[in-house]
């Protein structure tokens, strides 16, 4: 059994897409709702973006059903696995505003040059490590806290328990924000057992940002991806 720190530390990647999985059950507005099988449901073409909750819900069921149906092709190739989180999940994280919160107080200090090479390198980071946690995914239950109203805001929090037989349970959060440009909607952070990913990625790069400067940050992504 694996403990909660390396279940929390798996969960990242696991949970963004769990992220979709999220809203999966926003189609029953009751007070704590259960995740069903992706299976189970009809999937609506084309995701819901405007609505930070059936972003997820759409997220959920086409990426989760995916995986379902795709399970020996991944098994047997594990590059499958990365196309799918590439065309289901990526289009909907806000991998540029997560980059730039990584980078915190350092962001001015990278020069312009550099910087679409490091926002670059930190998807293809996410990618990956989405895709690893993904492969995770054996059917876990979820349970949904109720939608809080979003109308008027462009930051909330959507909040989730997931539960699997024989592991503790996982309190899980995922941090959605709406565009300056439109009303669409993208996620840009999870936080696992109370444990952001950004926040462990900020620990983990500002270091080497004051040290050895943005271009070996740029490296050990690329190095990892």
């Amino acid at each position: 059994m694996r403990n909660l720190s390396v279940l929390a530390k798996d969960c990242y990647m696991y949970i963004f897409s769990v992220l979709r999985l999220l809203i999966i059950s926003l189609l029953a507005l009751s007070p704590v709702i259960k995740l069903v099988h992706a299976s189970d449901m009809p999937i609506e073409q084309g995701v819901k973006s405007n609505n930070p909750y059936l972003l997820v819900k759409d997220l959920a069921t086409n990426t989760f059903e995916k995986l379902r149906v795709d399970r020996e092709q991944i098994e047997n190739d594990p590059k499958h696995l990365i196309m799918i989180v590439e065309e289901e999940l990526m289009p909907y994280i806000d991998h540029e505003l997560a980059s730039f919160i990584v980078l915190g107080k350092y962001f001015k200090s990278v020069p312009n040059s550099k910087l679409s090479d490091y926002v670059s390198a930190f998807r293809t980071h996410l990618l990956h490590s989405f895709s690893n946690a993904m492969a995770y995914y054996t059917d876990q239950t979820v349970i949904f806290e109720p939608p809080p109203d979003f109308e008027g805001k462009s930051a909330l929090t959507v909040k989730a328990l997931i539960s699997a037989k024989g592991e503790p349970d996982i309190e899980v959060a995922f941090k959605v924000r709406k565009s300056n440009k439109d009303d669409t909607w993208k996620a840009y952070d999870l936080v696992a057992q109370g444990v952001s990913l950004i926040n462990t990625k900020r620990s983990e790069f500002q270091p080497i940002l004051r040290q050895e400067g943005i271009d070996k940050v740029i490296e050990l992504m690329q190095k990892h991806n």
